[in-house]
């Protein structure tokens, strides 16, 4: 809910975080659940979602089920999200020719890309940029992709001329930027 709340005070010229906080504000809602973000990611949630759907198919339900929309709306809100930093990185007073986009798993640790918004902003960067897909687990990851990947975070930032943030690695938090453009997708933009 946070995300649609979030996307509908864009569209409509209000600064998310305000209205978030002010939501946030009521005792009963508090910011744990109403913050904005990457849809959720991982193997089990979406595995469980699609299960979730087909249980409930059409011979159960008149229309779309809570599950479908759900799905759906994380599809959809990945999309946003991808087709915003895009606009970002186009805005920018110099015009980056590559991005280093750190972070392939959906959660730090994680030895898994199953709806990371890494791979999806990645892939959907191609049109524009040359990109290099960095993450500390990209060695255990393996893959054909067709971006340069790497666990050096490091070197990736310094091949780059702008830098987006998909993963919240500890690692990344000690990186150089050498004033370079940072769009961190985890927390409030550098």
């Amino acid at each position: 809910w946070a995300n649609d709340l979030a996307l509908v005070c864009r569209e409509q010229g209000v600064p998310p975080p305000e209205v978030l906080e002010i939501v946030q504000a009521d005792p009963r809602i508090g910011p744990a659940y109403m913050t904005p973000g990457a849809p959720p990611g991982g193997p089990c949630l979406v595995r469980d979602m699609e299960v979730w759907v087909s249980l409930v198919s059409q011979d159960y339900s008149p229309g779309p089920t809570l599950a479908a929309s759900v799905r759906d709306c994380h599809e959809t809100h990945m999309q946003a999200m991808v087709m915003e930093v895009v606009a970002d990185l186009l805005s920018l007073q110099t015009r980056p020719l590559r991005v280093a986009v750190l972070g392939a798993t959906y959660q730090p640790r994680a030895l898994d890309t199953t709806n990371s918004l890494g791979m999806a902003l990645a892939r959907g960067l191609l049109m524009e940029f040359r990109v290099w897909l960095a993450d500390p687990a990209m060695d255990y990851l393996g893959g054909d992709y067709p971006f340069r990947t790497g666990a050096d975070a490091q070197a990736a930032v310094d091949w780059a001329d702008a830098v987006v943030i998909c993963t919240p690695w500890p690692e990344f938090d000690k990186l150089d930027f050498r004033g370079k453009p940072v769009i961190d997708s985890t927390r409030e933009a550098k």
